[in-house]
């Protein structure tokens, strides 16, 4: 008899949201994706999910929770660019940016897990590159989106004459 697959896309699960199920099996249950308040993304069987087996992505020990776990991530490392550029006088790129007066939203200076949300929602890949609509704006969900290395040189304010 066959596995009664239910869709758990959207339910939450603890600290996890159920995003999608995956191709893989373990034990011959669905395993799905799931997306941790702390901002990684985790896969859980189903069943695991279900029974409250499992909560987090593993970022919770009891009461202690550590980081979004992203450290180490290409994602992380544009964010972490995007702010030292901003706000770190000793950068080599802070005339261009901060010493202009470009600045970064209040929701993302402070909270990587809330750029990784904006930035997962708006089509993130690793191919991308994050680029602001206005160059003399600030980086903000408005103002940014990702795109192509050449969308963004199109895009630089000395380029901004031959287009």
């Amino acid at each position: 008899m066959p596995y009664r697959t239910v869709d758990l896309a959207d339910r939450r699960f603890g600290k996890l949201t159920a995003i999608k199920p995956t191709d893989k099996r373990s034990s011959g249950k669905i395993v799905w994706e799931c997306l941790c308040d702390c901002g990684r993304t985790t896969f859980v069987q189903s069943a695991h999910l279900t029974n409250g087996h499992t909560q987090s992505c593993g970022c919770i020990r009891g009461d202690i929770q550590i980081t979004h776990g992203c450290t180490h991530t290409r994602l992380y490392r544009i964010w972490a660019s995007m702010k030292t550029r901003c706000t770190n006088p000793n950068s080599k790129t802070f005339d261009y940016y901060g010493g202009r007066g470009i600045g970064i939203c209040s929701e993302w200076l402070d909270d990587f897990t809330e750029f990784y949300r904006w930035a997962v929602a708006n089509g993130y890949d690793d191919c991308l590159t994050l680029d602001r609509k206005d160059g003399d704006g600030n980086y903000e969900p408005g103002n940014c989106r990702w795109a192509t290395w050449h969308e963004q040189r199109v895009n630089q304010r000395r380029c901004k004459q031959f287009v």
